[in-house]
């Protein structure tokens, strides 16, 4: 009689991540010796995903913009020209990671810089999620957003803000949170943002805005107790997340490691907001945009009295 194999709790992330990947490598060798087995392993990873992981994301590779390329071959060569512009922007900009929640915001983000180009941007995307990833959650994450549109933010008052920011346990998500919150950043200028660009005893995040013809740079400021937050909970924690991860991310990456090492958040986009989606859950028991978080900022500065609050958010 076959006896089941022990599996030991892992007691800290170090011992979770080399857990990881033994059962990853193990799963690896069964398919190769046992390829038969490959749908029952496919059905039970997609049970234990669905019920365990808040969403996903899909990692974009420059195989599938090259294959988007290929596929608008048939085009007329202005129409494949524009496609390609806009969909070559969109993974650079979220961080070659894609889910549904950060396409929503992503397509607002834009259509509060340029509506005509969240449009174009939002064909380009809905072309290549439907022929390339195939997805159909994603494709129908966003909408084409009509020039004219305009996104309304949810309303948000500073006791919600902060019961969300109580309730989420992950240090990383907390930071995360809690910079949207008090810098009233985009959260890819966040995602997007080196460590080097935070500085704690200033307490500024710097923060630099290229597009096409220009690059300029700006700063947002943090509270006293964000900065002690980052300096003695979040910082050690990513420092240690590096180097258990750096191996790991060695291998997928290649020579992508010291980018990915400089990233004031090391983490997937997807894995943050489900740590803070769960937090709304709990706190609040409904969710909205982290992109509403730039409209609290510029509401509660302009009740403290900052001049012209409702119009310092950087919009290009």
């Amino acid at each position: 009689m076959l006896q089941q194999p022990t599996v030991r709790e892992p007691q800290s992330l170090g011992e979770a991540a080399i857990a990881l990947d033994q059962h990853v490598r193990g799963l690896e060798l069964v398919l190769e010796k046992y390829p038969q087995l490959s749908n029952i392993a496919y059905q039970k990873l997609a049970e234990l995903l669905k019920s365990k992981v808040r969403g996903y994301s899909v990692t974009v590779t420059r195989e599938h913009v090259e294959a988007f390329e290929k596929l608008l071959k048939s085009k007329a060569p202005k129409t494949r020209e524009e496609r390609m512009r806009y969909l070559r922007r969109a993974p650079e900009d979220l961080g070659w990671e894609l889910s549904a929640e950060r396409l929503q915001e992503y397509i607002a983000e834009l259509s509060e810089e340029s509506p005509g180009v969240a449009q174009h941007t939002a064909k380009a995307l809905k072309l290549f999620i439907k022929h390339v990833l195939r997805d159909p959650n994603f494709y129908n994450a966003f909408k084409t957003p009509r020039v004219e549109l305009s996104l309304a933010a949810e309303p948000l008052t500073l006791e919600e803000v902060r019961a969300v920011a109580r309730a989420i346990e992950w240090p990383p998500a907390k930071a995360y949170f809690a910079l949207l919150a008090e810098t009233g950043l985009r959260p890819s200028e966040i995602l997007n943002a080196r460590i080097q660009d935070l500085d704690l005893n200033e307490r500024i995040l710097k923060v630099m805005k290229a597009n096409n013809t220009t690059k300029r740079s700006y700063i947002a400021f943090f509270s006293a107790k964000l900065r002690d937050h980052l300096r003695e909970e979040y910082l050690p924690y990513r420092d240690e997340f590096i180097e258990v991860r750096e191996a790991s991310v060695r291998n997928l990456l290649k020579e992508g490691v010291a980018e990915w090492k400089s990233l004031l958040f090391p983490f997937k986009d997807s894995a943050l907001r489900a740590a803070i989606y769960d937090a709304m859950d709990r706190a609040l028991g409904r969710r909205f945009r982290l992109y509403d978080l730039r409209a609290f900022y510029a509401s509660y500065m302009s009740l403290k009295g900052v001049p012209g609050a409702s119009k310092a958010l950087p919009s290009s």
